[in-house]
This record gives structure tokens, sequence and C-alpha cells, in this order.
């Protein structure tokens, strides 16, 4: 992940010969926070972690495939924010059609299949959300005006809850308090006076490595500092009358995966995520449509 800068990879079968699903860099740090009883831990469990030491030969011999299936059970015994299946699409297939998986089904990223020199489909290419709204920020021209026009607060993309941490914890508190709460890989980072100074999110883990998990235990600002090296630390905000359109423009200019909604004194009271933004086409009756199934490995 570090080597290609990313933060996921499908995890291929030889056996069954097909991928089981994806692994990403979050539930790395989940199941080093949390050790061997990843999916067993008690949902009261406090989240503060200053003095816990992280101990790699605990997990290191952990293989690729047994980390999938605890991540996968924890999803289905859990409230979780994501999807663990696997959506494989044809190339020919009409873009709308990602936005059932996309806006509804917490799935981040899903599978294209590609052609090899013999014009066979042996390939798979990896589609993830922000390509998705990267081609809506490029293609505005195209898609329906009333909805781009629309304020956040009118379309019902500020009613949901947002979750804090203070400036004063760490960044590996803040890890544990997103795997705990299982709704959100986001965290809006607040100072005393509850105003928004910063984002903590799965993909500020991006490039981290056993060299650097020390990192984790720094105070959030000093964490962000250290690995926000190609993207503003300053969190991406707008208001509840901000239209869509803009809302877009911002989180694809600022190569961000959410806009926080403030209010007059910079305080917290929403976001937007990427999943918001998808769910908004999707449920319009303008880009409904009945398609047959989707392909799904499972």
């Amino acid at each position: 992940m570090v080597q290609f800068n990313i933060l996921s990879m499908p995890v291929w079968s030889k056996e069954k010969n097909q991928y089981l699903g994806f692994l990403d860099v979050f539930d790395l740090i989940s199941f080093i926070s949390f050790g061997t009883k990843y999916n067993q831990k008690p949902k009261d469990e406090k989240y503060f972690s200053h003095s816990m030491a992280i101990k790699l030969p605990e997990w290191s011999g952990t293989t690729v495939g047994e980390l999938l299936r605890i991540t996968q059970q924890a999803t289905l015994n859990s409230d979780s924010s994501r999807d663990g299946h696997i959506y494989v699409f044809e190339p020919y297939e009409l873009v709308t059609r990602l936005l059932k998986p996309f806006g509804t089904a917490k799935t981040h990223r899903v599978l294209v299949h590609q052609k090899d020199d013999h014009e066979i489909y042996h390939t798979y290419r990896v589609l993830s959300q922000t390509d998705l709204v990267r081609f809506f920020a490029k293609n505005m021209q195209n898609l329906n005006q009333t909805i781009l026009n629309a304020d956040i607060e009118s379309l019902g993309l500020t009613k949901g809850g947002i979750h804090t941490i203070a400036t004063s914890e760490s960044a590996l508190d803040g890890f544990r308090k997103m795997d705990i709460l299982q709704d959100t890989n986001a965290l809006a980072v607040v100072d005393q006076e509850q105003k928004l100074v910063g984002n903590l999110s799965a993909s500020d883990l991006r490039g981290i490595t056993t060299e650097t998990m020390s990192q984790l235990q720094a105070p959030i600002i000093d964490f962000l500092k250290s690995t926000c090296t190609n993207r503003p630390i300053k969190p991406v905000t707008c208001t509840s009358k901000t239209p869509l359109r803009d809302v877009i423009q911002l989180a694809v200019d600022n190569k961000v995966h959410r806009v926080w909604v403030v209010d007059s004194v910079n305080t917290p009271v929403g976001v937007v995520t990427l999943s918001d933004i998808i769910r908004v086409f999707f449920a319009s009756p303008y880009y409904q449509e009945k398609p047959s199934e989707l392909h799904i490995s499972k």
C-alpha cells in the first residue's frame, strides 16, 4: 500500500479463483488497535489509549486471508458503514448503475472487467466513489441542474449527526473511536471552544508503516502535520446554504472524501460525504431505472 500510495486492495483466492473482498489500511489499524479479539470487543469499551503499547509480534503472523475473514465477520455483526461484498461491473454498463452500490450499499469501490491483448476479460480495474464524483464534476452540464443548484440543506444533507474528538487526544484514540462507532470513517477535530480545526479520517493512514506506527500515539494535530504532506490540514468546509455543485467542486478540487458543514462561528454541524453526494442522484427520479441485479462476487 505504501509502495503504490493506495488505501485498499482486493484480496484474491487462488483456491476459489475469485476475489474475496477488499482489505484497507483502516482494517489493519483496527486490528492492531484491538488485537486478536477484534470481533469480540464490547461495545462500551473505552477507546482512550495514551498508555497502550503497540506490540507488532502479537499480530504480524496473521495472514491477509485471516484478517479479511475477521473484518468481514465484524461487518456482519455490526452497524458498519461498509459493505463486505465485491461488486463486479462490465465496461459497457451505464454509469448510472454505479449509483446503487455507491449510494446505498455502503460500498466505496468496485471492480470493472478489463480486456487483455486477446480481447478477453481477464483482469480488473478498481473504480471508486472518488472516480464517480470526479466524473460528476467534469460533466456538470449534463447533470440535472435543479439538483446541482439546490443547497445541501434543502437536499437533506445536513440532518445527519457527526462525531468529534478533541485536539488533546491521540490519533490512535481517534481511530479506535471510529472502529467502535462503526458508522463513520472520519472525526471532526475540535478545540476547547468546539470549533473545527482538523479532520481525522481513514485516508490519513496512507503511508503508515511498521516503522512509523509510533506516530499514531502522537496528538492528533501533530499526527496530521506529519502525515498530510500532499493535502491541506485545514478541513474543507461549507455552510448549509452552499449549493451541491459547489460542494462537489470543493471535494474534487481539494481531493477529500468529505466536506464539513459549519455554522457562523465555525462549529461543525454536519458533514457531506461522497456517499451522500452520490445518494442524492440515486434518490432522484431523474436518474431512477430498473437495472438487472448487480453482479456480486461471493
